[in-house]
């Protein structure tokens, strides 16, 4: 069986990604970090369907454990989910905030890309999928820090993708309005949603249809999805 590694896997996108990578009969590695009563319990919905499923827990605030986080060999899929996604803009951002956005929505990318490699050596198809998001295109009055640190990490899939090609592809999609974010309101969400171009959100097809999209088009290599509202 293929093996993926999602960062970020016991809530919301990762989740989705990761239940569905098991039903078409992936072995999941699942990054987690505080949400480790949920990751249990994804671990043990997994597998009952015969899947083989690791739990990886890592604070990405902590530089010096990531390198070491992947253990298996053979892995097929890096799917870089994971993120720290707090509101702040030019007049209230903090130094400890933006150094934690760094560490977490790109340097901790960049680590595990870099462990990937290694990992993948004897594998026939691997990729790196990078989860992003349609706002890096705009110029943000709020969520400076995390719009910047996601711009990043969108020039760093392109770094990567010429950098790995041809032997690892490595590929983003950025999202607009998917599963509402816990802080919030039901009213926000979907009010954001009809201010949106296309009046809806990206349903869970469409974000998985994408995935497997980037992992089968073997020509496919340095792009960046953008999933609209």
């Amino acid at each position: 069986m293929p093996i993926a590694l999602i960062t970020g896997a016991a809530k919301r996108i990762g989740k989705i990604i990761s239940l569905n990578l098991a039903q078409n009969g992936w072995d999941l590695l699942l990054h987690y970090n505080s949400s480790k009563a949920e990751a249990e319990e994804l671990k043990r919905t997994v597998e009952k369907s015969g899947i083989k499923a690791e739990l990886l827990h890592c604070d990405f605030r902590n530089l010096d454990n990531i390198e070491h986080l992947i253990q298996q060999d053979n892995l097929d899929l890096l799917i870089n989910n994971a993120s720290s996604f707090e509101n702040d803009n030019i007049n209230n951002f903090f130094y400890e905030d933006i150094a934690n956005k760094l560490k977490i929505n790109l340097i901790a990318p960049m680590l595990l890309t870099k462990a990937f490699v290694k990992k993948s050596v004897n594998v026939s198809n691997p990729n790196i999928i990078n989860i992003l998001d349609c706002e890096i295109k705009n110029i943000p009055s709020n969520f400076i820090s995390y719009n910047i640190t996601k711009n990043a990490l969108a020039h760093f899939t392109k770094i990567a993708a010429k950098n790995l090609a041809p032997t690892i592809r490595v590929n983003g999609i950025a999202l607009g309005h998917t599963v509402k974010n816990p802080k919030q309101s039901e009213e926000n969400f979907n009010k954001a949603i009809q201010y949106s171009l296309l009046k809806k959100n990206v349903s869970e097809k469409n974000l998985l249809d994408t995935i497997y999209y980037l992992i089968q088009n073997e020509n496919l290599v340095g792009n960046i999805i953008f999933l609209e509202n």
